[in-house]
C-alpha cells in the first residue's frame, strides 16, 4: 500500500504525519505499528522520526480529521503527543490553506482527538507558534519516604547522578518521572532512565532532568515576545522517552516538568509562562484555569511517500 507523509519537526522532536481515511485505519494502523522501528530508524534504513501521526478522515473530501492515532517509534500507541499535537495541528492548517480556504473561514481553534480525548490547538502570535490545551496534571511527590525512592535512590548513586531537590511523577495522559535540580551527564542519566523505566508498574514512563538557568536568555525572550506572553522561570531540560530514549524535545514532558516546578514552588497557577529550554528548542507552558498550555513551534521539513 502505498503512503504519501509529510516530515515535521516541534523543537527537532519529529515525525512522520499521513492522512487516511477511516475505512483503512484496520489496516493502515496496524501496517505501520508492525513496521515503525524500521520507518523511523535513524541508521539509514528508514526516514528517521521519533514518532508516526495518522491523521483520519471520513472520506477523501474531508479537511478536518476525525480521530488522530499516536504511533511511537517502538510501534505502540501514545496517549498524548505534546509536540506530535502541534506538527498534527499545523498539517491540518497546510491542508486547509491549500484547499483554498481564507483565513476568516479558518476555525479559531481545532480539535484533534487521541483515543477518544480532546486537544484544543490553535495558532499562536504570528510566527505560527501552536499552543495546545494538553488538560490537567496529576501530580505525585517521590520525597525521601516514598515506596520507591530508595530504589531510585540507588540507581542515582550507580550511575553517578546527584540526589535531585524534588522528585515527581507527573501524568498527563502519559506517565513522566520529573527530577528537579540536575543537568546530568546524557549517557549515565540515559542509562539511568532505562533501568528505572518500570519500576512501581510502571509500562515504561518518561523521564526527564530538569534545572533552573538565568531569566536573560535571548533567544527565549525573542519567541516571547513574537507569541506576547509573559516568560518566568526559565528551566534547561534533558528528556528521555520510553520506546525511543533520549530525544531533542518532549512537548508532554514540557508540560510535565512545568507541573513539578509549580507543585515544588506552591506557586499553583500562573498568568506568567515558565520556558523549558530543551535541546532541540524552547518550549512554553502556562498554568491557567487547572489547565496546561503548551506553546511551541511546529515546522515542515519535507514530503515523500514510502510502501507499506
Amino acid at each position: 500500500m502505498h503512503l504519501e507523509f509529510e516530515k515535521w519537526h516541534g523543537c527537532k522532536n519529529d515525525f512522520l504525519v499521513t492522512w487516511i481515511q477511516a475505512t483503512d485505519k484496520d489496516i493502515v494502523v496496524p501496517s505501520l505499528q508492525r513496521q515503525a522501528t524500521q520507518i523511523c530508524d535513524r541508521n539509514g534504513s528508514g526516514v528517521a522520526a521519533d514518532g508516526i501521526l495518522v491523521l483520519i478522515t471520513k472520506n477523501h473530501r474531508e479537511l478536518f480529521p476525525e480521530e488522530l492515532v499516536v504511533i511511537n517509534s517502538d510501534g505502540s500507541l501514545a496517549k498524548n503527543c505534546g509536540n506530535g499535537l502541534r506538527c498534527a495541528a499545523r498539517s491540518v492548517l497546510r491542508k486547509m490553506d491549500s484547499a483554498g480556504m481564507q483565513p476568516a473561514d479558518l476555525p479559531p481553534a481545532l480539535e484533534l482527538r487521541i483515543q477518544g480525548r480532546p486537544f484544543w490547538c490553535k495558532v499562536f502570535g504570528p510566527k505560527g507558534f501552536i499552543g495546545i490545551d494538553m488538560g490537567s496534571a496529576t501530580i505525585e511527590s517521590i520525597g525521601p519516604q516514598h515506596l520507591i525512592r530508595k530504589e531510585l535512590n540507588d540507581a542515582l548513586e550507580k550511575f553517578q547522578i546527584k540526589q535531585p531537590t524534588a522528585i515527581y511523577k507527573v501524568d498527563v495522559g502519559n506517565p513522566h518521572l520529573v527530577l528537579l535540580g540536575i543537568a546530568p551527564d546524557k549517557g549515565s542519566f540515559s542509562a539511568f532512565a532505562n533501568q528505572i523505566q518500570n519500576l512501581d508498574g510502571w509500562d515504561g514512563i518518561n523521564v526527564h532532568a530538569a534545572t533552573e538557568e538565568a531569566s536573560d536568555d535571548r533567544i527565549v525572550k525573542s519567541a516571547a515576545k513574537a507569541m506576547n506572553i509573559s516568560v518566568d522561570p526559565i528551566w534547561s531540560a534533558l528528556p528521555w522517552e520510553r520506546g525511543v530514549g533520549l530525544t531533542q524535545a518532549c512537548g508532554s514532558g514540557a508540560v510535565a516538568i512545568a507541573a513539578a516546578i509549580s507543585a515544588a514552588d506552591d506557586m499553583g497557577e500562573n498568568s506568567t509562562w515558565t520556558a523549558i529550554k530543551m535541546p532541540g528548542g524552547d518550549l512554553f507552558v502556562q498554568i491557567a484555569d487547572g489547565n496546561h498550555i503548551l506553546a511551541g513551534p511546529a515546522t515542515l521539513v519535507f514530503t515523500g511517500s514510502l510502501e507499506i
